[in-house]
């Protein structure tokens, strides 16, 4: 697993080294979402690769079945922490285009590595557990994802990538599909 991942930053940072003739990204950029609240930071790192930081909140629903057999329907809202390593790869040719590449409104490839707390999470924040990161239920997921992200009206910010993914949690190993939507407010 380590191996793969060191493989693909290395892989992502040569991509950026041959775009130097590129447009540039923003040095810094703060948003805001609204559909799963939180904030995110996206530093520029190179010309065309940015570093993304993203606290915030996932709304869950699913259904669980207990020993009798009855089936409940659950809801939740769950704290993330995200980090990706983004490439965008057409900065130069919308700006050729005449498109708006202010704010970092282009196409990207990224590696993401997104942890998912869970119920045991919270209860540990109330006080009915010692450790919060130990929760068996607990996901952690590393992968690739292929996005798009634009700005409109200098302030909002509308995005979307979806990928595959490697999670784990502490019993299980799985292969799931990334997907994410975002509407938010760019500063």
């Amino acid at each position: 697993m380590k191996r793969i991942f060191l493989i693909l930053v290395c892989g992502l940072f040569v991509c950026s080294s041959f775009a130097q003739d590129m447009a540039k990204v923003e040095p810094v950029q703060f948003r805001i979402n609204f559909l799963a609240p939180g904030a995110e930071v996206e530093f520029g790192v190179t010309k065309s690769s940015t570093i993304l930081l993203n606290a915030g909140f996932l709304w869950g629903i699913g259904t669980s079945e207990d020993f009798n057999g009855t089936t409940e329907t659950n809801f939740a809202i769950l704290p993330i922490l995200d980090g990706q390593y983004r490439y965008y790869y057409n900065l130069k040719q919308r700006e050729e285009k005449g498109r708006n590449i202010s704010k970092n409104s282009g196409n990207f490839i990224a590696l993401k590595g997104t942890y998912y707390f869970t119920e045991g999470f919270l209860e540990a924040l109330e006080g009915n557990d010692e450790d919060l990161f130990t929760d068996e239920s607990d996901l952690s997921v590393i992968g690739l994802t292929y996005g798009i992200q634009r700005t409109y009206f200098d302030w909002l910010h509308i995005g979307f990538e979806g990928g595959i993914g490697y999670g784990q949690t502490r019993t299980d190993n799985l292969i799931l599909p990334i997907l994410s939507f975002t509407i938010g407010y760019a500063f």
